[in-house]
């Protein structure tokens, strides 16, 4: 059972204050690494995705600019770290990194040389930029990457396109091209269970007027590809949804009982691949 609870227009999320695509090798390997550095906490984070379209999580790790950065792979299920990227001297705005990637159950270290593909700044007074962008959907069988854009000196960049990935070959399974949605950085695109056919489903933040963030988007898994749910946005549109077992239940806020916190929610569910229809209205908790 998924339960999911999403407002109509999402709060954006804060965004690291750079985030980096570099592309190289570690030794013949080609692999993609996207760095995320976060200013609050003086820190550098991201992913990568290795040669065999494995993605890899990197541990969030103490950062000073100029002096070697170490990174550890992020341990799955409790498990230590299977790698560490050594990397020295590090610069936030370096072109080229270069360094060791070491395997820390062998101690194998293999060279690592990258080039920076894009760097992705946002906020006033920052460069413009232009580039594809992984996005941090772990698990599933497909990956997706935006292209987002920037004009020099605007608060924030603009996706104008999705890819879908097989995960395990990196075949190019779907493009979705003529969109207006809000850059999120890596977390531009949520994956979530929607329709409840066990596909993962994407949800956006449409772009606004006055370079704000617009209303939620929808796009569904519909026999092997994405399309764009209208039904489900105009729901979205009156409150905040909740999925559960292929239903999208809204919430609607002027029923809160305040005393023992229960409010009545609109029960839809599909009645078609991107229709919906009101099956059931049920006071629960909020």
């Amino acid at each position: 059972m998924a339960l999911l609870l999403l407002g109509t227009v999402p709060a954006t999320h804060a965004l690291p204050d750079v985030i980096t695509h570099y592309r190289g090798h570690v030794g013949a390997d080609r692999i993609d690494l996207v760095l995320a550095h976060d200013a609050a906490w003086n820190a550098m984070g991201g992913f990568l995705l290795a040669a065999d379209h494995r993605r890899i999580a990197l541990e969030r790790t103490p950062y000073a600019e100029d002096a070697p950065l170490v990174i550890s792979t992020e341990g799955v299920g409790g498990d230590l770290p299977e790698a560490a990227l050594a990397l020295r001297p590090f610069g936030a705005s370096a072109s080229q990194l270069h360094g060791r990637w070491v395997d820390l159950r062998t101690r194998e270290a293999r060279p690592l040389d990258l080039q920076r593909v894009t760097r992705f700044e946002t906020g006033p007074d920052t460069p413009a930029f232009a580039g594809d962008l992984l996005q941090d959907t772990p698990g599933g069988d497909r990956t997706f990457s935006v292209h987002a854009s920037k004009p020099a000196g605007a608060p924030t960049g603009r996706v104008d396109r999705i890819e879908v990935r097989d995960a395990t070959t990196g075949a190019l399974l779907q493009a979705l091209d003529g969109l207006d949605l809000w850059f999120g950085g890596t977390g531009t695109l949520e994956v979530l269970q929607i329709d409840g056919d066990g596909i993962g489903d994407v949800r956006a933040t449409g772009f606004g007027d006055g370079n704000r963030a617009g209303p939620v988007q929808y796009f569904l898994s519909q026999g092997g590809g994405y399309r764009r749910a209208p039904a489900l946005e105009a729901l979205a549109a009156r409150g905040a949804l909740r999925f559960e077992d292929g239903e999208a239940s809204l919430r609607l806020s002027e029923t809160i009982d305040w005393d023992d916190r229960t409010c009545l929610w609109e029960v839809h569910r599909f009645s078609g691949p991107l229709t919906l229809e009101h099956v059931d209205s049920r006071r629960e908790a909020c």
